[in-house]
């Protein structure tokens, strides 16, 4: 994939992506780089995480894997606005740039776009409801 293919404020965070993705599955780097981020943010006290998974990488790939965790927490920075309550994934939209690189997508999901749950939630008479897990009370 091009760097142009990918939005413009996730390219600093692909150029390091790329740097791994041209020895391994673009997929399995995606899924080890959440686990990775899932292990940054664990207490110390839990340790069932298995590190095992970075073991196919060279000591110089796990590093570039602890170097994104700071680019993609600048894009969360970024883009997550607390004072307007707005939120941004930027996993799903980084999924999303990835997954659209083929019909046959190693990642073997698609959801559904941003815009399309935000007009799907406005179309739902809910003003005086609240809505539960389980659907309508």
């Amino acid at each position: 994939m091009k760097t142009t293919d990918i939005p413009h404020d996730f390219r600093s965070f692909y150029e390091l992506f790329r740097k791994l993705e041209y020895r391994h599955d673009y997929s399995i780097v995606f899924d080890d780089f959440l686990s990775a981020m899932m292990n940054y943010f664990t207490p110390p006290n839990m340790d069932n995480f298995d590190v095992s998974i970075f073991d196919k990488y060279t000591k110089d790939e796990r590093l570039l894997i602890g170097s994104m965790i700071p680019e993609i927490m600048q894009l969360f920075h970024q883009k997550i606005d607390i004072e307007e309550l707005k939120w941004f994934d930027v996993f799903g939209a980084f999924y999303e740039a990835l997954a659209s690189r083929s019909k046959k997508s190693g990642l073997g999901q698609f959801f559904t776009p941003e815009d399309v749950v935000d007009l799907m939630t406005l179309m739902q008479d809910t003003k005086d409801e609240e809505l539960t897990s389980k659907g309508y009370p």
